[in-house]
């Protein structure tokens, strides 16, 4: 008798195991997809924000503050200065070949050590005056900061975001950007590129 009691609670058990680990499995199932999907829509606010302003780094710093996401100014740490030849062919469709000097800055947008977005500029520096050229040249300023005073918009090139809302994990970059900045009388200044990261999703 004894043991029969014994046997029935070991199988209770058992049952009771196996059905708790297929519960697990469908909370991975439902839960997982779920904070995908939430982070898609916050990659498609993200977007929306970007397409409708002026300066990313104004967005960057408004989106940081409002989710928690580092401290202090945005900063672009800078990599580069030296562009591949199949990166000049990008800058060259959209300002033109040898119509005047242009420099090129390669940047990490960080805040409080948190990498934001890797962002590459191809700049006319003759449009700039000489303090905006010192600060992108000796300064961790991003560029829509120094360059402020020319009022400059930003004419989208390219907007996609780089994941689906049911992915199974999000990837590093999570946005990518391609624009054309104008002054205010709607000259070019520059032209970037902009991959940003899953970090800017991973909100308080």
């Amino acid at each position: 008798m004894g043991t029969g009691i014994l046997r029935g609670s070991a199988w209770r058990y058992t049952r009771c195991r196996r059905a708790c680990a297929q519960q697990q499995i469908l909370e991975i199932k439902t839960i997982v997809p779920n904070e995908i999907a939430q982070a898609h829509r916050l990659a498609e606010k993200l977007d929306a924000r970007l397409l409708a302003a002026a300066s990313a780094t104004a967005v960057l710093q408004a989106w940081c503050e409002e989710f928690g996401i580092g401290e202090g100014a945005v900063i672009a740490r800078c990599s580069s200065r030296i562009p591949s030849a199949d990166d000049e062919m990008f800058a060259d469709e959209w300002l033109g070949v040898g119509a005047e000097p242009r420099s090129y800055r390669k940047v990490r947008l960080m805040r409080g050590g948190v990498v934001l977005s890797d962002a590459e500029n191809w700049f006319l520096p003759q449009r700039l005056t000489a303090d905006m050229r010192a600060a992108l040249a000796e300064t961790e300023t991003p560029f829509g900061t120094v360059v402020k005073a020319l009022k400059p918009t930003r004419e989208t090139i390219l907007s996609r975001i780089c994941f689906s809302p049911d992915e199974k994990a999000l990837p590093d970059v999570i946005l990518e950007h391609r624009a054309l900045l104008r002054d205010g009388a709607g000259a070019p200044l520059a032209v970037v590129r902009e991959h940003y990261r899953a970090t800017l999703l991973r909100t308080r």
